[in-house]
């Protein structure tokens, strides 16, 4: 009798790691590895697995036999499922075969488990988002003519670098200034703007700011909302009072009105009255009347000696309008 040993079939990966490094949630990369048998005898390749979940195999039709010597390309794909590093196992496996004779035409057969691996690795990264502080901007009461200015603040608050290549303002009355672009931000760095209000007219207007970016949000908008008033103006009704006859140091008093018509805060700092007997009361100065706002007051006229009718002028010192 004779015969030869001879090795069976082996299994065997390379390289023996892949490391990935970062990928965004949500995406995936794939890179390829040699399966060899590096043994005398035919391999049959039954299983392939990995140890997580982000990673899958593909490239092989299981079952699949290599002869001695004969390789094969598998791919393995990293998808990772959340943020953080994922360190795993990618295992082939199946059975190599040993067929003998003994020249008297028996022939017989074993199968003896065998396996590969190759460990694999990678990062996944939140990509890049944008968020803006304040998330929205309202515009309080603003003169015709005269401008409000807020700053906002834009953060990347994902996990990789994202570049903003435009920012346009939808609405009118609003201009934006302080944001040079293209620009790119690293995970968790910020930058900031100046949002200038400046109506042209009176009314109530709304509008957006577009922000277009590489980021998961790549077209973030700002809503803005803003009130353009006209300026404020004092209106005092009755515009005249006549007092007619009155007796010499007797006296008569007028209630008067005096009312915020305009859009704007009005800061009146004194008021004083021109003309023999007249004098007012009831009105505290300085004080501040709001758009819209009015109060009352007495004018008062004592004559202290008879004549020919007296007038007098009421003047209301108005030191500033207050936006």
């Amino acid at each position: 009798m004779s015969g030869s040993a001879v090795p069976p079939g082996s299994l065997a990966l390379s390289p023996a790691s892949l490391a990935f490094g970062s990928v965004d949630v949500g995406q995936s990369v794939a890179k390829t590895a040699t399966l060899t048998n590096s043994g005398s005898t035919s391999v049959t390749v039954s299983q392939d697995a990995a140890n997580s979940a982000a990673f899958t195999i593909s490239g092989l039709s299981l079952p699949a036999t290599l002869a001695a010597g004969q390789s094969a390309t598998i791919t393995v794909t990293y998808a990772p499922k959340a943020s953080g590093t994922v360190n795993g196992n990618v295992t082939i496996s199946g059975n190599a075969s040993l067929t003998m004779g003994d020249g008297l035409g028996l022939v017989g057969s074993t199968d003896d488990p065998i396996s590969a691996s190759l460990s694999v690795s990678g990062n996944g990264a939140v990509a890049g988002q944008f968020v803006a502080i304040p998330a929205s901007l309202a515009f309080s009461s603003v003169t015709v003519g005269s401008t409000q200015g807020q700053t906002v603040s834009l953060t990347n608050s994902g996990g990789t670098s994202a570049t903003i290549s435009q920012a346009t303002v939808i609405g009118t009355g609003v201009s934006i200034s302080g944001l040079g672009l293209p620009l790119t931000l690293t995970p968790g760095q910020s930058t900031s703007f100046t949002a200038s209000f400046t109506p042209t007219t009176a009314g109530t207007t709304t509008g957006s700011i577009a922000i277009t970016s590489t980021a998961t949000n790549p077209s973030l908008r700002i809503p803005f909302s803003g009130v353009g008033a006209t300026t404020g103006a004092l209106v005092a009704s009755p515009d005249s009072i006549a007092f007619g006859s009155v007796l010499v140091g007797g006296a008569q008093s007028h209630s008067e009105m005096l009312s915020n018509t305009g859009g704007s805060t009005v800061h009146i700092s004194g008021a004083t009255v021109t003309g023999a007997g007249f004098s007012v009361s009831g009105i505290s100065v300085p004080t501040t009347l709001n758009a819209g706002q009015s109060l009352t007051f007495n004018v008062n006229f004592n004559p202290q000696s008879s004549g020919a009718p007296v007038a007098a002028w009421l003047l209301l010192l108005m030191a500033r309008f207050r936006t």
